[in-house]
């Protein structure tokens, strides 16, 4: 797991190809996932899935830091992307 810490209005962009799902656990702030062409919000306490390979964004559209865990599945355990 990972806990990246974005300010208001940023952009964090993925891309696709990855070989495993992974899961934004949202710790704290607000902002909206796009996954291919479906955007979906996201606050505090929220779990959004990105399956295997699909191409996805995180912003940040509140006004404090955007706080989330990324959970890889199957667990990403020796540190490769």
């Amino acid at each position: 797991m990972s806990a990246p810490e974005r300010a208001a209005g940023q952009l964090l962009v993925r891309g696709a190809g990855r070989s495993h799902n992974h899961a934004f656990y949202v710790a704290a702030g607000a902002g909206t996932v796009q996954i291919e062409q479906n955007t979906f919000d996201m606050k505090s306490g929220t779990v959004i899935k990105v399956p295997e390979g699909k191409q996805h964004s995180v912003t940040n559209t509140g006004t404090e830091d955007l706080v989330f865990l990324t959970i890889y599945d199957p667990p990403n355990v020796d540190g490769t992307p």
